[in-house]
């Protein structure tokens, strides 16, 4: 009983720190808007508010829960649906779209005062939970691994314990009248901060629109949100009325050309060469006493992404893996299949990114179950090919 105590408070613990991973940032111009639609509200309406975010997330969270529970399906399954993608990237850009150009966001009042109310937070909180599904954090891979050999019961605490964990950050400050207090009023300001997320949600928009077409289109695609981007900041810097509404702009140009250079190096940096998963391939290397690296990764998956163009790009990681001798292998979840979800069961992974480490014979020497760093994957590839 206490290890399930500890495990679900790992989980809420890994659902607070999910709101500072990749895989949450498309969500967090939504979380902003909502809170400051609440920051001059009385106690009532910003408890209702902060009610709202939270059911928001249970009620994706929940159904989540239950159906890993009874069909055993793995964490981050619905993103391998290509219509729940195009849904989904529609959202985003049709959301970015209006915040750019500051046009308001009505959504129907179900979850505050009939007719009365936006229910912003509810649906925020919405979002929020299915954006965070595809990817894992730290505690959370390991509290859902765990999850895997219990009853239904506890499969439950830990998705709800997640999703509880997710919305707490902003529960908290919106029942926070002090902090609140400190969010300005409407202003030019304002409205660059919400034209800035708004890119940030067109961008998520486009990631998930890249997943789903050809090399070229997706690229285009990133050219025209940099150029857009580039012409918007000029244009407030030129004409803005303050300093505080030229800053953003700024701001935001500094990130685009940042981002590019950075896309720029990564492209040109020595990545890892993946093999595509095979168990005779896999069978092979144990009879050479070779290592073997496996990645489980996802086009749709931010967190993976971001490893790929950090970490095993990195000259630190590559060098080892080829001075040690390992076989890289990469298992791709995109789509749909029985047999890989089963392989991701096996080496003990409930979600990705998930890397796994086998020794010389073949053992399961090192997890990851989440982000990692360049520093921890290079030393498990040491220790592992050692031993």
């Amino acid at each position: 009983m206490s290890e399930i105590f500890i495990q679900g408070f790992a989980a809420f613990t890994g659902g607070v720190l999910l709101n500072l991973t990749p895989c949450v940032l498309p969500i967090l111009p939504l979380k902003v808007r909502a809170i400051i639609a609440e920051t001059h509200a009385g106690p009532a309406r910003r408890f209702k508010a902060a009610l709202g975010l939270l059911a928001g997330s249970l009620a994706v969270f929940m159904p989540l829960g239950l159906i890993s529970a009874v069909l055993n399906f793995q964490w981050g399954f619905l993103f391998q649906s290509r219509g729940f993608l195009i849904v989904l990237a529609a959202m985003l850009l049709l959301g970015g779209v209006l915040m750019v150009l500051n046009v308001p966001i009505r959504l129907p009042a179900v979850s505050f005062e009939s007719g009365s109310r936006r229910s912003e937070p509810f649906v925020t909180g919405v979002l929020a939970g299915i954006l965070a599904t595809p990817c894992t954090g730290p505690f959370v891979g390991s509290a859902l691994a765990f999850s895997l050999t219990q009853a239904p019961s506890t499969t439950l605490l830990i998705f709800l314990s997640i999703g509880a964990g997710l919305a707490a950050p902003y529960c908290l400050l919106l029942l926070s009248p002090r902090l609140l207090a400190r969010v300005p009023r409407s202003s030019a300001w304002t409205a660059r901060v919400e034209e800035l997320l708004g890119f940030i949600l067109l961008a998520s928009g486009i990631f998930f629109v890249d997943s789903l077409v050809p090399g070229p289109v997706g690229r285009s695609l990133w050219y025209a949100l940099g150029a857009t981007i580039f012409a918007w900041a000029l244009w407030h810097l030129w004409h803005g009325d303050s300093m505080a509404a030229r800053l953003l702009p700024a701001l935001g140009l500094t990130a685009a050309l940042a981002a590019g250079v950075a896309t720029a190096r990564s492209e040109a940096d020595q990545s890892v060469v993946w093999e595509p998963y095979s168990e005779q391939v896999l069978v092979e290397a144990s009879r050479r006493r070779q290592p073997v690296l496996i990645e489980f990764t996802a086009d749709w998956c931010i967190n993976c992404k971001v490893i790929e163009r950090t970490v095993y790009r990195h000259s630190a990681v590559t060098d080892a893996i080829k001075s040690l001798g390992y076989l890289p292998m990469q298992v791709d979840l995109t789509r749909p299949s029985a047999e890989q979800q089963s392989l991701l069961r096996r080496y003990g992974g409930a979600g990705i990114p998930f890397s796994v480490i086998l020794g010389p014979l073949g053992q399961i020497r090192h997890r990851f179950h989440d982000l990692f760093t360049v520093n921890q994957i290079r030393e498990a590839l040491v220790t592992a090919a050692e031993q």
